[in-house]
């Protein structure tokens, strides 16, 4: 008995990461329903928006698609992360990304902070690193 509530519990939880990171892929396509009518620096917000919820939605995905639903291997979603960041700027043929990552898995709350961290220093380094294009 005690293994079939270890078992549906663990269940739960992937439906659950699994619900986060569809309710904030809903968000990401809400705001980019509204970009279509803005410019310029709210446009650009709206954008930064978006990385920013991206950032925390694949931390969820990675979590319900792993055995272990505690823990996530930060050296795989830091190269996934980073390779949507330059696609989604159109970098990827003018900035070559060499990420040097250890290994490490960290839990939820220490994943989406570091998340975010790195989300505004790739983009500020995409936007502002290369001034001439």
């Amino acid at each position: 008995m005690l293994e079939h509530l270890l078992i549906e519990k663990e269940w739960l939880l992937k439906e659950v990461h699994h619900r986060v990171k569809n309710n904030l892929h809903t968000v990401i396509c809400l705001l980019e329903s509204q970009a279509a009518y803005l410019e310029n620096d709210a446009l650009k917000a709206v954008e930064n928006s978006q990385h920013r919820i991206y950032a925390m939605s694949l931390i969820h995905q990675k979590l319900y698609q792993s055995e272990n639903l505690k823990t996530i291997d930060m050296k795989v979603y830091l190269h996934e992360f980073v390779r949507y960041l330059a696609d989604s700027f159109g970098s990827t043929d003018l900035i070559h990304f060499q990420l040097d990552i250890e290994p490490l898995t960290l839990g939820v709350s220490q994943a989406i902070p570091l998340g975010l961290i790195i989300n505004e220093a790739v983009t500020n380094s995409i936007k502002y690193a290369f001034p001439e294009n």
